[in-house]
């Protein structure tokens, strides 16, 4: 059997930095995770109107700030004129939608290695993925970037451009079951990893995707006893909006 080739270096990522404890996919989320000890994060990479890299999981604003509208119509400076913290918390009042570039400074800054989902509207066509791509690359070669980075994306039009722009950057694809199919597709875009939904994982999945060089990375976990049946099926990595449940040592029984 093939060897699988290298994964996250921790089995745990912090899901849009730590989303259960601090709006998620803002610099308070990734400081979050930083301080439970969590070594790995992921993030969402959309384009604003000027064609700018911005990190946000929606394609609308409505959901994580006080704007309203889809992200891809939304110049820069509007953007970073909303509120991106007050609707998880009063505590927060005043976070921002960071640019890529940020979240790439601030992951260097905390030593924290990054999972980078290139995320697409899903009437998006190749052309949009093409300009997704091409403006996380040129950030990603533009200034300090995360101790160890993958790239992942459930369109394979993006990933193929990342293959062809930047080979040597390790890539994932994103599937919300684990069939033949999204195995045969991660091989064809010579991607390192399947990340896929944890209710589609089962031991014939680890299997099929490790004899085909795959890791498989599940999402999105919360429970303890849930991530020790993945990890003892060969998981390798879960993401997780509360990463200190996964990592803190279960206390004693009584």
């Amino acid at each position: 059997m093939p060897s699988v080739p290298a994964a996250p270096t921790a089995p745990v990522i912090g899901h849009r930095g730590a989303a259960g404890l601090a709006p998620e996919n803002t610099a308070a989320s990734f400081r979050t995770a930083a301080r439970l000890g969590v070594r790995w994060v992921e993030c969402d990479a959309q384009l604003t109107a000027d064609g700018l890299a911005v990190v946000i999981h929606d394609d609308t604003l409505d959901r994580t700030t006080d704007g309203s509208g889809p992200v891809r119509t939304a110049t820069l400076a509007a953007i970073r004129r909303l509120d991106a913290g007050s609707w998880s918390s009063p505590a927060f009042r005043g976070e921002k939608v960071p640019t890529l570039r940020e979240v790439l400074d601030l992951t260097a800054a905390l030593g924290l290695s990054l999972n980078l989902e290139l995320k697409l509207a899903e009437r998006a066509g190749p052309a949009e993925e093409d300009a997704l791509a091409a403006a996380c690359l040129a950030e990603l070669a533009s200034g300090p970037r995360p101790p160890r980075l993958l790239v992942s994306s459930f369109r394979r039009e993006a990933l193929a451009r990342c293959a062809e722009r930047a080979p040597d950057l390790p890539r994932a694809f994103l599937a919300a079951d684990g069939d033949a199919e999204a195995v045969r597709v991660a091989v064809a875009l010579g991607c390192r990893a399947l990340n896929v939904a944890a209710g589609a994982v089962d031991r014939h999945l680890v299997r099929r995707a490790h004899a085909a060089g795959l890791a498989v990375l599940a999402y999105t976990v919360d429970d303890p006893e849930r991530f020790r049946l993945l990890r003892s099926l060969g998981v390798a990595a879960v993401f997780s909006d509360h990463p200190e449940r996964l990592t803190t040592p279960p206390g004693p029984h009584r």
